[in-house]
């Protein structure tokens, strides 16, 4: 570095002085050549500060290099080169709009630069601008129409851009240089497809296959390709051909098994799969991703759901040190609805692979479905142990804490679980405020109760769980009834065939003694479900006693009875024929 800069010393000392001038061409803004003179000394020190802004560019001082091609710009306006190096500084630094203005300006003033076109191209494709790009692509093949890697991305830019005339043009101009070529051969079959000429689509694979008859790749595409025009047997012939030259093809297998779901043909697709399992140079990972496609029609995996199963026995089997299987294994299961196996496995992944977060959650999630709760809670207070950020696995814990009638340790989960919520995760704060508001209610600690059941209102007022569960509680305590009946009222305008919701509208008017109108909404209930319900019966029961129909009353409470209501209350009812006092 000391070497260049005494070398630049040196030429400034032999021409100072000098009444020479140098003369420059460039290009103005609208892109005809003009000459600028710059004195011998002037035009030196352009020299001299460039070098410098150059030097600083790659010593990594970006900022100082900027400041010396901005000064280079101010020397000699009419030169493009300072305009292209500040774009790609600018680029570097993520400074993209800067990067874009730089890069048109150096054109402006060299319009025939062929990098100048291309590092505009290149910012345009980086920002999703493909027509953009293309016009920058097209002035660099006017300006090299012989070199055939820009004529290649300029076709494939129009391909990208659905304008396969024009892409096929491209291609063309390439085998007119080069003759018949594999790759865009390939490519323009793709085009025919998508333009829908089907004849010439499969002609440019024929072709191929003539030039190349052992190429097996080929042979795949040609069958994929007959598939998609439901030409199955064609396809299952070139699918044959292909396993003649090569009995184990990797991707021909692949293809194969893909083919065979299309075509409706599950259990040769599973018949294939054990090829796939055996083909030792398949990637154990690529196996894992064809099985879960194989799991990806759900009607499919319920048919042949003891296939599965074996293929995955036998996969086990091959790879008994490969803790993942039991990924597809869970998932399957979850597939199946045999939530007791897909636990068994989830459980095995959590406890071998504990530092993996999502399969602690996964296994919590399967034991609230099943109604689990013990466990659910003895294994989400060991995943709270491990992952003491994560929310969600509070909550979980925290609901069957709640179940199993744990109430200081629900609070006490879903406390400790809030501080870790999101600020944006609105929707997550509400589901830890409704659980809050039920703990509350079960400890009887009723302010504190209302106070997270309005939290929740705050955030979403028209949840209707909470709108309900909360308008039904006020109801059991006799207090806030018109609110309550508010509130109700707004649940049954947006689900007026709920059952849960009209017996909750009826209890409360019931309460508020409106026997009459109490008495049709609970029939509504009774009609839309809560026949079933050993709860809306008993109101059902209450409300009729109040309206003075005796025997229609008792006959409810017996049915509640049998329902599987057996509170003392309901005894009490049952044996004297009236409510309690």
């Amino acid at each position: 570095m000391r070497f260049f800069f005494i070398y630049l010393s040196l030429l400034i000392l032999l021409f100072t002085g000098c009444g020479t001038v140098n003369k420059q061409e460039s290009k103005n803004a609208a892109g005809k050549a003009v000459n600028i003179e710059l004195s011998t000394k002037d035009s030196l020190k352009y020299k001299f500060v460039f070098y410098k802004a150059l030097t600083s560019k790659y010593t990594g001082t970006l900022s100082e290099a900027l400041q010396y091609f901005d000064y280079c710009r101010e020397l000699n306006p009419s030169a493009p080169e300072p305009y292209y190096q500040m774009s790609l500084i600018a680029d570097k630094i993520d400074e993209i709009k800067d990067a874009l203005n730089y890069a048109r300006n150096s054109i402006q003033l060299n319009p025939d630069n062929k990098w100048y076109r291309l590092h505009l191209a290149n910012l345009y494709l980086r920002r999703d601008q493909l027509d953009s790009a293309i016009v920058q692509y097209e002035n660099v093949v006017r300006l090299e129409p012989g070199n055939l890697d820009f004529i290649y991305r300029l076709a494939n830019m129009y391909n990208e851009s659905n304008e396969y005339e024009k892409a096929l043009r491209y291609y063309n101009k390439i085998e007119e240089q080069v003759g018949r070529n594999k790759d865009v051969a390939i490519r323009k079959q793709r085009v025919y497809s998508n333009l829908g000429l089907k004849k010439k689509a499969i002609n440019e694979i024929e072709k191929l296959i003539a030039q190349s008859p052992n190429d097996t790749r080929l042979y795949g595409i040609l069958a994929e390709l007959y598939a998609s025009y439901n030409e199955y047997e064609k396809a299952e012939e070139m699918y044959s051909r292909l396993f003649e030259i090569d009995s184990t093809n990797n991707m021909g297998q692949i293809s194969r098994i893909r083919f065979y779901q299309q075509n409706n043909k599950y259990s040769k697709a599973i018949e294939a799969y054990y090829d796939i399992i055996s083909n030792e140079s398949i990637r154990f990972g690529t196996k894992m991703l064809v099985f879960i496609n194989l799991m990806n029609q759900d009607q499919k995996v319920l048919e042949y759901s003891f296939e599965l199963e074996e293929c995955l026995s036998e996969l086990s089997e091959k790879y008994p040190k490969r803790n993942e299987i039991h990924t597809l294994y869970a998932d399957l299961y979850l597939k199946l609805n045999s939530l007791d196996k897909a636990a068994k496995h989830l459980k095995i992944l959590a406890y071998t692979d504990g530092t993996k977060y999502i399969y602690w959650e996964q296994l919590l999630s399967v034991y609230s479905f099943q109604g689990n709760f013990s466990e659910l809670y003895r294994q989400g207070q060991k995943a709270i142990s491990k992952f003491r950020k994560k929310p969600r696995l509070y909550f979980l814990t925290s609901l069957a804490a709640n179940q199993m009638m744990k109430y200081d340790s629900a609070v006490y989960y879903l406390r400790q679980g809030l501080s870790f919520i999101p600020e944006e995760a609105s929707d997550m704060k509400v589901d830890f405020y409704i659980q809050l508001a039920e703990a509350f209610h079960n400890k009887e600690a009723h302010k504190k109760s209302d106070r997270y059941f309005e939290k929740a209102l705050k955030i979403q007022p028209n949840n209707q769980l909470v709108l309900n569960n909360y308008s039904y509680y006020l109801s059991l305590r006799n207090e806030k009834l018109e609110k309550a009946l508010n509130y109700s009222e707004r649940t049954i305008e947006k689900e007026p065939d709920n059952s849960v919701y009209l017996d909750t509208y009826a209890w409360i008017l019931y309460k508020l003694g409106k026997y009459r109108k109490a008495e049709r909404y609970i029939e509504k209930a009774i009609n839309n479900g809560g026949h079933n319900d050993g709860d809306i019966i008993e109101h059902y029961g209450d409300i009729l006693y109040k309206n003075g129909n005796l025997d229609e009353a008792v006959k409810q409470w017996e049915k509640a009875w049998q329902k599987g209501r057996d509170s003392e209350e309901l005894e009490y009812k049952i044996k004297h024929r009236k409510l309690p006092e």
